[in-house]
């Protein structure tokens, strides 16, 4: 596992993950999906639920409002909505990691200022705090095995076709 160090916040983020945007309300997070050898990663459908594969930077290309079209049932839909369960695990646990040392921090330095001394005539109470202060290590980002995607010349035209579970695409 390699600990990337966020400078701006003095958050630990796993390799792949980084922290892009904070402000009152919101905590964004940029986190990296890996591909397979030929470029290609995985889209689930919100619709009908399966798996079909899309070039990376074909994807990175389109806008950030565009829609995504299901290639087994035409369910069209924005292209946020069209991820993998694998996917939303793997940044799931970016988010995880971060709240745990956000809340750490949070927790420590509210309850620090709880506490009191015991007073020296013996009546009262006294309050020691204890923070936990080991350093923390995020978990490395899950992995992702969704089912490789198989390549085949055809007979007829020459290309190259993705063959996804029983749907063929013709790359010409």
């Amino acid at each position: 596992m390699v600990a990337v160090f966020n400078i701006d916040d003095s958050f630990l983020m796993p390799d792949g993950a980084r922290l892009v945007g904070r402000d009152a309300d919101t905590v964004s997070f940029a986190v990296a999906m890996p591909v397979d050898e030929r470029g290609f990663f995985g889209r689930q459908c919100p619709g009908c639920r399966l798996v079909f594969r899309i070039d990376a930077d074909a994807f990175k290309a389109m806008a950030d409002d565009a829609e995504m079209w299901c290639v087994y049932c035409g369910h069209c839909e924005g292209l946020g909505e069209f991820i993998t369960q694998q996917q939303l695990e793997r940044a799931t646990s970016v988010v995880g990691d971060w709240g745990l040392q956000h809340m750490h921090r949070e927790l420590g330095a509210a309850l620090s200022g709880l506490a009191r001394p015991a007073p020296r005539s013996g009546w009262g109470i006294g309050v020691e705090v204890h923070v936990d202060r080991s350093p923390f290590y995020p978990r490395p980002l899950p992995g992702i095995s969704e089912e490789h995607l198989i390549r085949v010349r055809t007979h007829g035209c020459g290309k190259v076709r993705r063959i996804l579970s029983v749907l063929t695409l013709c790359d010409g």
